[in-house]
């Protein structure tokens, strides 16, 4: 091996031990809705574990925990997360009886505005409605986002977010509807990795209904995006490995 391979080998390396310490800068913002009985136990323990058997929960400093739901089961989270492989990096950053998406991305908004990080999103998509589409869905954005979590900060150091199933009026016009008419771009499912330069720039998530928190991600003009499963979300393009 030449002195030259030898000095690629080591930025590579520099590469991707920086990569790791933007994440531990940030951390995971993960919204738990637990106001429709007991499907989330199932869907947080999914997840906590893709967390944990692939890594990534080694370079995470903080999974940062919105809990929204009736105060028995907000007790029933926080008692299961407490007693988990991921207890000791939780911190629960807002609980709410009654609040949508909106809740948890709000604390992120916040913290955007003095961290430079990477910000991982995710939440319990199907806790509302625990369809066999919508299980299927959550493990498939959970195998690109978490599974494949290597990937997404490779090229998230190119982009401004990292998602599937990027949607825009170009390909899907359907999509600039009554509950968004101005028509932004979004990852449907609402699953995602953003720089917090580009999540300082959105704005505090407006309220006003559900759908707003999954348009959101889209709102800055001229925003680039890497999405390595893209399309419509069809149970066709679904990739479940875990």
């Amino acid at each position: 091996m030449n002195l030259e391979s030898i000095i690629d080998q080591i930025f590579d390396i520099g590469r991707f031990v920086f990569r790791l310490m933007v994440i531990a800068c940030g951390g995971h913002y993960y919204h738990i809705y637990c106001g429709g009985g007991g499907q989330w136990q199932l869907i947080m323990h999914q997840h906590m574990m893709a967390l944990c058997n692939y890594g990534l929960i080694e370079q995470l400093d903080e999974i940062r925990v919105g809990i929204v739901g009736p105060p028995d089961q907000r007790k029933a989270v926080k008692e299961i997360l407490d007693n988990s492989l991921v207890a000791a990096k939780i911190k629960v950053v807002v609980t709410r009886t009654n609040a949508w998406e909106q809740a948890t991305l709000t604390e992120m908004y916040k913290a955007s505005q003095t961290e430079d990080a990477a910000y991982l999103y995710g939440h319990t998509k199907g806790s509302a409605d625990p369809s066999l589409v919508k299980q299927m869905w959550c493990r498939s954005m959970i195998f690109f986002n978490i599974v494949a979590w290597e990937r997404c900060l490779a090229e998230l150091e190119k982009v401004d977010c990292v998602g599937t199933h990027w949607l825009t009026t170009e390909q899907f016009p359907q999509i600039a509807d009554q509950n968004n008419p101005d028509g932004y771009p979004y990852f449907a499912g609402n699953f995602w990795w953003a720089k917090s330069s580009h999540v300082r720039e959105l704005g505090e998530p407006v309220r006003e209904h559900r759908y707003q928190a999954e348009t959101w991600i889209g709102k800055r003009e001229g925003m680039t995006v890497y999405d390595p499963n893209p399309g419509w979300p069809d149970p066709s393009k679904f990739v479940i490995t875990f």
